[in-house]
């Protein structure tokens, strides 16, 4: 595709490839031809250096691998234990590599380290033979991560889950798509035991809608009502990547002609690089979008947690601090834990709120001053210290104050609190949810004293029933 791209030369600029191989010759094809690129998916380190052509909105693997380690170093701390299985392909490889090097640095112990052919035709008998006679011996071989692909992760996975190792498992962000959760769909003990295979599996991703921003809740909705299915996460990114190219477009005042081609294409490449820090970056639905000299992007990496063959978000994630300024004593967050130092980096430490809303009652419905009463129960499930109940409810008519749960849990490091409400709301308080003839009831909230970066309420899709 690429050859042909560049033969057509109608292309001002191009959106992909998919895998990093491709995008690694690909990106030789659009230097020569000097056509500006940006890969939504192409993850590995070698896809962008010595190309000032290529571009990537998406963190490489690099940086992924290092910050899975640093994860679990912060939220398990020095008794973090590793093991790694790889597959012998560049993406598996380049994650490998950068995780071992990580653990090195971080004093992890590494209790197994095995890589394994990308060759399907012998995967399945290597891969057994990997776990039956080498990892079941190990005595604890701690938090087992393999970087592969999704279907030899799907492979993996059964294989580590059915010779009965219930340790943790790490994957990348190719166990986020649809292609590695549906792979266990033909199992017999999933349909069964929905997650059988997958609870209990760490992921990191580069998105997960549940604890998005806004832009991000938007994009899922529209996508949603569009194609009637959800959004994988190189969705969002390709999204991004075409609103980078749009209004590049626009700033460098493209003439569109054919003559001007090679200089249009040469004005949207040096726009594209000069948005090379967070000041002159645009937030789109996959974060900021802006790339460092080697044309990479730094964006949120999001931590997720399979339940039921659904990934959502962990109660606990680290998150960029984009501008340290607007930290009144760093030391001090530092020392309190709400602040770490992640590979260079300083970083909020994110507690998520899973949110649950059950309505009881509506009533005394007013459609000329657009209130009405509402009786409902608000649950929260989070860990730490943070007072989840103190809320201010924006659409109430009169202050509503959380007071005692009505029903408190405690399961090791999980709280959860229970509360029942009864007010008088505003009717039609969401802007850009309005449709002629409709109108939407509903509550909105927010924490009465923290900002988003340190408590995030995202749905509480297990405890809703959602997934049912």
């Amino acid at each position: 595709r690429a050859l042909e791209i560049a033969e057509q030369d109608q292309a001002v600029a191009v959106i992909g490839h998919y895998d990093s191989p491709c995008s690694v010759v690909g990106g030789t094809i659009y230097k020569k031809n000097r056509i500006p690129a940006i890969t939504p998916s192409a993850i590995h380190a070698n896809v962008t250096p010595d190309n000032g052509w290529y571009f990537r909105n998406i963190n490489n693997s690099d940086l992924q691998g290092r910050f899975f380690a640093n994860y679990f170093k912060v939220f398990i701390g020095p008794k973090t234990k590793m093991s790694i299985i790889y597959e012998k392909h560049p993406y598996g490889m380049g994650l490998a590599k950068s995780m071992e090097q990580a653990c090195r640095e971080l004093n992890i112990d590494i209790e197994y380290l095995k890589g394994f052919p990308a060759d399907k035709e012998y995967q399945e008998m290597v891969l057994q033979d990997i776990v039956e006679d080498e990892l079941t011996f190990i005595e604890d071989p701690g938090i087992i991560f393999l970087a592969t692909r999704a279907d030899a992760g799907v492979t993996l996975v059964k294989q580590i889950r059915d010779a009965g190792i219930r340790n943790l498992l790490g994957g990348p962000d190719s166990f986020a798509s649809k292609a590695f959760w549906e792979g266990f769909r033909s199992s017999e003990m999933e349909r069964l035991y929905p997650g059988y295979y997958t609870n209990q599996i760490f992921v990191f991703s580069s998105l997960l809608f549940d604890s998005a921003n806004e832009k991000a809740h938007r994009f899922r909705e529209d996508y949603r009502n569009r194609y009637e299915k959800e959004p994988e996460s190189v969705s969002a990114y390709a999204y991004d990547a075409a609103m980078v190219i749009t209004e590049a477009l626009k700033n460098a005042e493209i003439q569109g002609k054919k003559e001007s081609l090679t200089e249009d294409r040469e004005k949207l490449r040096n726009d594209i690089a000069n948005g090379s820090n967070i000041a002159d970056a645009s937030e789109g639905v996959s974060g900021f979008n802006y790339f460092d000299e080697n044309g990479d992007a730094h964006k949120e990496i999001y931590i997720g947690l399979y339940k039921s063959n659904h990934l959502i978000s962990t109660f606990n994630q680290i998150r960029n601090i984009h501008y340290l300024n607007e930290i009144a004593d760093v030391e001090k967050e530092i020392e309190n834990g709400d602040v770490v130092i992640v590979d260079g980096q300083y970083m909020y430490k994110n507690r998520i709120v899973k949110t649950g809303v059950k309505f009881n009652d509506i009533s005394e419905i007013d459609m000329k001053a657009f209130v009405c009463k509402l009786d409902f129960n608000i649950w929260f499930r989070y860990q730490g210290d943070i007072e989840a109940q103190d809320i201010v409810f924006e659409n109430a008519v009169e202050p509503i104050h959380l007071k005692a749960p009505v029903i408190e849990k405690r399961d090791g490091n999980d709280i959860y609190r229970l509360y029942h409400v009864k007010g008088e709301f505003k009717i039609d308080s969401f802007p850009d949810r309005y449709a002629f003839g409709r109108h939407v009831l509903g509550i909105r909230f927010h924490h009465r004293h923290l900002t988003r970066n340190k408590p995030i309420y995202v749905t509480d899709s297990v405890g809703m029933g959602l997934f049912n």
